[in-house]
Order: structure tokens, then C-alpha cells, then sequence
């Protein structure tokens, strides 16, 4: 087994289960906005760009944050589903919403800057357009021994099955598909399961403003692939992510606490 193969098994899992054990610390939404770090689009683009080149991966990086638009697309569906429907009916209909949305935004091909603040601008909208309300009280389920190794096996099956169809599925698909909600559909769908709506539109509110660390990342990742090394490009994609997060929680903190309640 190579070596690419194993980091491509191990390292979005690995993160999965450090935001799950997270969540289990200090609520759903600070799960939702950790899980906002690029903790499988960011293995996702790295293992693309390693395979076809700078100039795809460029492409991929931009392609995703228009797909940031489908994704946001998903999580307001499903949280506005899940008020009516259980976690297994609301995910298709999510998914459909993502595939309705997602298909013609391939077709379009902003600079990295307009793509941006397109993706950033409906990840916000549809963060503030999720329900509100707390679920009647009851008491949370514990969660299954099989929940860590199911969420670890999702994501991981994600990312080799983009980075195995990129070369047919071209950079726009590639990048759409490289911020597919795998985050969203194993947390939220559990956490709606155990912990009713509320709780998982939480988290999905939580989860989608903290998409806006995974914008930070793939516009520094698209302006700087070509210029800098893969490692250093790459590098100072994580850093954005990590100081738009940074931004993020401390406008939440300081000038938003309704939303910060929301989300805590």
C-alpha cells in the first residue's frame, strides 16, 4: 500500500474524530464551527494537486468555494427538514437540494476573489436563515459504540472516491464535490438523531459559518499554488483558516452573542 493511499485513509478520519470528541467537550456548536477547519477539503485538494499539478488544484480550489454556495444549500434544507422529518428522510432531500444547486455552479468560472465572497456571502445568508427554537425536553441518547468508526470510514470514503474520479470529473466537479457536506451529514444526522433538531441545526448553523475557515483556505490556496511549493502553499492555507476561524469566533463573541448563544 503506498504511501499516498495511507495518508489518503487516515488523515480526514483522523480529524473527524478529534472534532467528534469536541463536540463531546463543549457542545454541538463548537463541533459545528471546528468542523469548519478544511478537515476533508483539505486533504482532498492536496491529494488533487499532488496527482494532476498546481493548475488543476488552482482550478479545484476556486471551484470549491463557488461550491461553498451548494453546500450552504444542504444544510439549510436539512435543518429546515429535520423540524418535520427524521435524519434519514431530510439527508436526500438535502442532497438533492446540493445536486439542484451544485450542477450549474460548475459551469461557472469567477476569479478566486469573486468566487470568495460569493461562497462567504451565502455561507453567512444561510447561516441566518436556519430555524430557531429549542426541541421539548428530552433526554440525549449516548452515543453508539459504532458512531466515532462510522464518521471516520464516511470521510475517509470520501475523499478517495473524488480524488480517484478527478481526472474524469474535471476541476469543476472536483472542487464542488471537495466540499460535499461529509462533515455535515455524519455530525448532523447523528446529532439529530441523539439530541433531536435543535441540536443539529446548532451544530449545521455552527458548521456553516465555520465553512468560512474552508473559504479562507481555498482562496489562499488558489492565489498561492504556482507561486509557492505544495507544502507552503498549503501551509499558509491552513493559517487562513485557522485566523478566519479566529475572526469568526471573536465577532461572534464580542459584537453577535445571539448567534454565539445559538451555536454554543
Amino acid at each position: 500500500m503506498s504511501g499516498v493511499l495511507v495518508a489518503k485513509l487516515i488523515l480526514s478520519p483522523a480529524l473527524i474524530a478529534l472534532v467528534t470528541l469536541a463536540g463531546r467537550r463543549w457542545g454541538h456548536g463548537a463541533a459545528g464551527v471546528l468542523a469548519g477547519l478544511p478537515i476533508t477539503g483539505g486533504p482532498i485538494l492536496f491529494f488533487i494537486t499532488l496527482d494532476q499539478g498546481a493548475a488543476f488544484g488552482q482550478r479545484t480550489a476556486v471551484a470549491a468555494l463557488i461550491g461553498l454556495i451548494a453546500f450552504t444549500a444542504f444544510t439549510v434544507v436539512y435543518t429546515w427538514c429535520s423540524r418535520a422529518l427524521p435524519w434519514f428522510l431530510a439527508l436526500p432531500v438535502g442532497y438533492l437540494a446540493y445536486a439542484l444547486v451544485g450542477l450549474p455552479l460548475t459551469r461557472w468560472h469567477p476569479d478566486a476573489p469573486i468566487a470568495a465572497l460569493a461562497g462567504a456571502g451565502a455561507l453567512i445568508a444561510g447561516a441566518n436563515s436556519m430555524p430557531r427554537g429549542e426541541d421539548p425536553a428530552r433526554m440525549a441518547l449516548p452515543p453508539p459504540v459504532w458512531e466515532l468508526p462510522a464518521r471516520m470510514v464516511a470521510a475517509g470514503g470520501v475523499v478517495l472516491l473524488v480524488t480517484s474520479l478527478t481526472a474524469w470529473l474535471g476541476p469543476g466537479w472536483s472542487g464542488v464535490l471537495t466540499v460535499f457536506p461529509i462533515a455535515a451529514t455524519v455530525l448532523g444526522a447523528f446529532v439529530h438523531h441523539a439530541a433531536g433538531p435543535a441540536a443539529a441545526t446548532r451544530l449545521l448553523r455552527g458548521l456553516t459559518l465555520g465553512m468560512l475557515g474552508v473559504a479562507g483556505f481555498m482562496v489562499t490556496v488558489s492565489l498561492t499554488l504556482g507561486r509557492l511549493s505544495l507544502g507552503a502553499a498549503f501551509a499558509c492555507g491552513v493559517a487562513a483558516a485557522v485566523a478566519s476561524l479566529g475572526l469568526l469566533i471573536g465577532v461572534l463573541r464580542l459584537g453577535r452573542p445571539r448567534m454565539a448563544s445559538a451555536i454554543s
